[in-house]
């Protein structure tokens, strides 16, 4: 219950901290040529708004659906604040060169790029395979834009310990996005 709640509280955070214009989020190419393609499963979401924000090492991008669902958030903490190129690797504390993915279809329904297994000795790590990658960074004037793309498979445990099921999705995107201002 505690990962969706961050699920929401990250929504929220994303959503309240731009001061894009409505023209300027929505999900398909637009003016500044800034997209978020977003496949899940194989089927190809068109979510009606994007968003990307950084403040120092920490980055973050978002996309959202008519009334905040589905959305799909994405954090992820640089090793420099200048130059952040490269790839981050998914990893559940966002410490410095990780990043993490949160997966959102609506009130306690969602799903992460990483699960916690209970086997009786101790808890086991389960991380989705690959990584965020950062390609680009274009400054134009004040402007900044990154370029990038990620894959995924995220998690849902099912029940308590011992989980019945883990169910899984599978999520890629490809993005060009302007920094909110």
């Amino acid at each position: 219950m505690n990962k969706y709640l961050a699920v929401i509280i990250v929504f929220i955070i994303l959503t309240s901290c731009s001061s894009k214009d409505k023209k300027d989020m929505l999900g398909g190419g637009h003016k500044d040529n800034t997209y978020f393609k977003l496949t899940v499963n194989g089927v190809q979401r068109e979510l009606e708004n994007i968003h990307y924000a950084r403040t120092g090492t920490n980055i973050h991008l978002a996309t959202w659906g008519k009334n905040g669902f589905p959305n799909l958030n994405v954090t992820l903490t640089a090793n420099a604040e200048n130059d952040f190129r490269g790839s981050y690797p998914y990893y559940w504390d966002l410490s410095a060169g990780t990043s993490i993915i949160l997966y959102g279809l609506g009130p306690s329904d969602g799903y992460e790029s990483h699960w916690w297994d209970c086997p009786i000795d101790a808890p086991l790590l389960i991380l989705s395979p690959g990584d965020i990658k950062i390609e680009n960074i274009e400054h134009t004037g004040a402007d900044e834009f990154i370029t990038g793309s990620f894959a995924t498979e995220q998690y849902q445990p099912q029940g308590n310990c011992p989980y019945a099921e883990v169910k899984t999705i599978k999520i890629s995107a490809q993005f060009r996005l302007k920094r909110a201002q």
